[in-house]
């Protein structure tokens, strides 16, 4: 994958200086609006945009390049009225793309709104109240008293809620509930609207009533519905109540019905793609299933564009009316194909899904279009029989968790890189500043003593000398009265190298001895 460049020497110059690494381009989340895919792509430092746009097709033979939309200069990290960094996507049954921002250290997360059908206006931009949380995934809820956003941030046992006509957003607490992954049953006469929800290290398949989220309610319990075989991390469900799931570390895409929660089946599957997060997926207006696929087995990694028509529509850009859901309705294995970018029309070889053949990639030219066996909603398939799933046995289930839970953080982990870094060299330097003074104090402590025992050497080397033959000093003690006396005749013990003299004495040889230096006054 590439982008689009005002330059070609603009994109060396960024390859050079290490602003762009075109093998840290993953895309994460996808949403189509007529002849135009968006994607948002995880924001590496060599990333230099999060959200972009590709035609569904071309006539040309060259790979197609990712725009960044909707120009460059709307993104920024830093900068709080720019895109910082795109998550979630969603278009809406008016034309309207829903942009999820997690925004940075420095600005609040956003949510943007921009309208598709009108030279792509800037709608609405909504400034939450939090900074820099996890803001990952969300799913748009279309009534006659307004459209609703029911939006994710794993980390918090919460959902957030938007109200576009009331241009406000408000929290709710989903006890025990990590919420990482939503999606959104269709409209049906037959039972109320339910949010489906996952959670960041679990397989569990939860649900709530919509009902207890449109009215500002502060808590919602959400009940187990279901599970999956084991972890899945993005979720989409088409206008017939059926959901497809896509795993951490698996190279295959998974259905199940709402009315069947506990079977699956596999829509879509491949060799090892060696990556945590293979796929990213979407539904159209037009009953078409659109993923790119990660391929990091080699040394670069390959991309690949596909498509499906399946016969089921997106849940906000299907008919508004209500749907009747038939129970018995499930999705067959997709007929994929990738997208041709010439305009003729080339032959197809059909094959399973299980043995779709990896040989292409984004980056080649199609020659010919590599398709699975049609699939529709209502006629049986001959040619391939899908494989039902069960459950696994809490023993194995235990065992996938734990697995996957070392690679979900193993994944993750560049979120926390920088934070993880400065943490590290805190404590280091802390350690080191530490020590250091310690060492100082120490040092300090033994050169005060050190001084101490040398200034108490020279106190007691005062009355000796190593070269003159000093005899014993008399003193005399004159006893002291209360009677005043004259102050020169107060005894005064003047040391000299040679004797003790009294004050009179001192004063008649003061000059004398003064010359030599060696005569120190006591008192």
């Amino acid at each position: 994958m590439d982008f689009k460049w005002p330059s070609e020497a603009k994109r060396t110059q960024a390859l050079i200086d290490g602003t762009f690494k075109p093998q840290l381009i993953y895309p994460r989340f996808m949403a189509v609006f007529r002849t135009r895919i968006f994607l948002s792509i995880e924001k590496f430092a060599g990333v230099p945009v999060s959200l972009v746009s590709l035609p569904t097709s071309s006539a040309s033979s060259a790979p197609p390049k990712l725009i960044p939309f909707p120009s460059r200069k709307m993104h920024r990290m830093g900068g709080c009225n720019k895109i910082e960094e795109a998550r979630g996507l969603q278009v809406d049954s008016v034309g309207r793309l829903w942009v999820l921002d997690r925004g940075s250290d420095y600005c609040n997360a956003k949510l943007w709104i921009f309208d598709l059908s009108n030279n792509v206006q800037t709608e609405h931009r909504h400034q939450f109240s939090f900074r820099y949380k996890n803001m990952h995934d969300l799913v748009l809820e279309e009534t006659p008293n307004g459209t609703l956003a029911y939006i994710t941030y794993w980390g918090e046992e919460n959902i957030v809620v938007f109200s576009l006509e009331r241009k406000e957003s408000w929290i709710v607490q989903t006890p025990g509930n990590i919420v990482y992954s939503v999606a959104l049953s269709p409209k049906s006469k037959e039972e109320p609207r339910k949010l489906y929800l996952t959670n960041l290290n679990s397989n569990e398949l939860f649900s709530i009533p919509v009902t207890a989220l449109r009215k500002e309610a502060r808590t919602a319990y959400p009940t187990l519905f279901g599970k999956w075989t084991t972890m899945p991390y993005r979720l989409v469900m088409d206008n017939h109540g059926t959901m497809y799931a896509a795993f951490w570390w698996k190279h295959y895409i998974r259905s199940k019905n709402k009315s069947q929660p506990f079977e699956e089946q596999t829509f879509y599957e491949v060799e090892n793609l060696g990556t945590s997060l293979a796929f990213t997926f979407a539904l159209d207006s037009s009953g078409t299933f659109w993923m790119t696929e990660l391929n990091k087995t080699g040394t670069k990694p390959r991309y690949r564009l596909l498509k499906a028509a399946i016969g089921a529509l997106s849940i906000t850009t299907s008919s508004p009316t209500n749907t009747s859901i038939s129970p018995k309705t499930e999705p067959k294995p997709a007929s994929l194909s990738i997208p041709t970018t010439t305009t003729t029309t080339t032959e197809s070889t059909p094959i399973t899904a299980k043995t779709l053949t990896r040989t292409q990639n984004a980056t080649e030219k199609v020659e010919n279009c590599t398709q699975l066996p049609e699939i529709n909603h209502t006629t049986p398939d001959s040619l391939s029989i899908p494989t039902t799933t069960k459950s696994r046995t809490p023993a194995e289930e235990n065992a996938a968790t734990e697995v996957q839970e070392s690679s979900t953080l193993t994944e993750n982990w560049h979120h926390y890189w920088l934070f993880n870094i400065i943490l590290i060299c805190a404590i280091v330097i802390s350690v080191i500043l530490f020590s250091l003074t310690m060492f100082s104090f120490i040092l300090r402590k033994k050169n005060y003593s050190r001084l101490q025992n040398t200034n108490d050497v020279k106190e007691l080397s005062i009355f000796c000398d190593d070269k003159d033959d000093v005899g014993h000093a008399e003193v005399q003690i004159k006893e002291v009265t209360n009677e005043t006396r004259p102050l020169e005749q107060l005894l005064h013990l003047v040391p000299t190298s040679r004797r003790f003299v009294s004050a009179r004495d001192l004063s008649e040889s003061d000059t004398s001895e003064a010359e030599d230096g060696e005569i120190w006054r006591g008192v």
